[in-house]
């Protein structure tokens, strides 16, 4: 009887080993999702993992969180209307939770962000003299209502 109740035990620990090594490692993702252009965190951004049903939407704040994740690499894919859907691979640790931020932008709208060198500004403009306004001219640059205003009547 002893031993029955030795061999059932340990069947038992055995078995929920055994239950507990079956089960896939999991963990999380969290993150922010940001208007990289405006500054500005995005309200019902969609956060998915390409090829299945999870799927997040961000809140107020651009705050999302995907559970239960297999442990190993996983691609999020963003999305957020007006904006260039954006993806990126991430490690999951088995449980733990991993941070992945993501800085959408539009490149239609906004450019690639590459800098562009202009030209050197040279004034005056080719083919245009250098020279400073004579004497006589520089008479005639000035307002024609200081010449020909009325004279000022006496208080007197």
């Amino acid at each position: 009887m002893k031993s029955l109740r030795l061999l059932l035990g340990l069947a038992t620990v055995l078995a929920g080993c055994l239950a507990q090594a079956a089960q896939p490692a999991t963990g999380g993702v969290t993150g922010r999702v940001q208007n990289l252009v405006a500054g500005k965190f995005l309200n019902n951004a969609r956060v998915s993992v390409p090829g299945t049903d999870v799927v997040a939407f961000t809140d107020q704040y651009g705050t999302y969180r995907l559970a239960n994740l297999p442990a190993g690499p996983v691609t999020l894919e963003v999305f957020y209307t007006g904006l260039d859907p954006q993806r990126a691979t991430v490690t999951v640790g088995a449980g733990r939770t991993t941070t992945q931020d993501f800085d959408l932008s539009s490149t239609a709208r906004f450019g690639t962000g590459d800098v562009i060198k202009l030209d050197a500004f040279t004034w005056p403009p080719p083919g245009r003299p250098t020279t400073t306004p004579s004497r006589s001219t520089s008479s005639a640059l000035r307002p024609t209502s200081r010449r020909s205003s009325p004279p000022i009547p006496s208080a007197t």
